[in-house]
């Protein structure tokens, strides 16, 4: 599938080390200009939190509690 506006050819790739490939359940790529405006599609990977780190991720805040 072609991953640049302005050709056929898959040019972007995400690369995932062997040791992960057990806790990956979802990739792909989103539309031409879904998010952003750009030539290129946006990639994605959903990884399972158990079994890559040893303790839980951190609980983050609510997006109107941050100062981003």
């Amino acid at each position: 599938e072609s991953t640049y506006a302005r050709g056929p050819n898959r040019i972007d790739y995400i690369f995932v080390s062997e040791r992960l490939l057990p806790h990956l359940y979802r990739q792909g790529c989103e539309p031409f200009n879904a998010r952003i405006f750009s030539d290129h599609r946006g990639l994605f990977i959903d990884l399972a939190f158990p079994g890559i780190f040893d303790r839980s991720p951190n609980t983050l805040a609510p997006p109107s509690h941050r100062n981003i």
